[in-house]
């Protein structure tokens, strides 16, 4: 080939490496600038999934080793965090031991979209709590029939 021929080539090349260079770098930044705009919602998917798999892990010990007990939901409300076919649910709960005792607790549950609706007032829980730190309960079932759609 002829030296002329071997600089247009060189050139070429080099705009190409440059254009896609560009081109990359153009898109890091974009998605990057996306992110930050929404950073403060992808850091609290990040902790509210943390916190999730942390209250599975008690959750599941509370259920093998729990007291039973009866629970009424006296308020119940939506949080702003869904994933799939699940909406986290805040309640707050009169919990009546076996042995007569009372007490309340607040809890998040994530609950399936198809059984959603038998989480509302007056609802009657069968759950078990841990008898060492009232705080921590995981929901059996839920009794049939109870609750009111006020």
């Amino acid at each position: 080939m002829k030296k002329s021929t071997w600089k247009i080539v060189f050139w070429s090349v080099g705009i190409l490496v440059f254009l896609t260079t560009v081109i990359i770098a153009g898109s890091f930044f974009l998605i990057y600038k996306r992110i930050a705009r929404h950073g403060s919602s992808v850091s609290q998917i990040i902790k509210t999934y943390k916190n999730a798999r942390k209250n599975l892990e008690w959750e599941k010990q509370v259920y093998n080793t729990g007291k039973t007990a009866k629970a009424t939901i006296l308020d119940m409300h939506y949080t702003d965090f869904a994933v799939r076919n699940y909406s986290e649910i805040e309640m707050l709960l009169l919990v009546q031991t076996n042995s007569g005792d009372s007490f309340q607790v607040k809890t998040k549950k994530m609950i399936s979209w198809a059984h959603i609706a038998a989480y509302k007032k007056g609802a009657v829980l069968n759950i078990k709590y841990d008898p060492t730190d009232s705080s921590k309960v995981a929901i059996i079932s839920v009794q049939a029939g109870t609750g009111s759609d006020k």
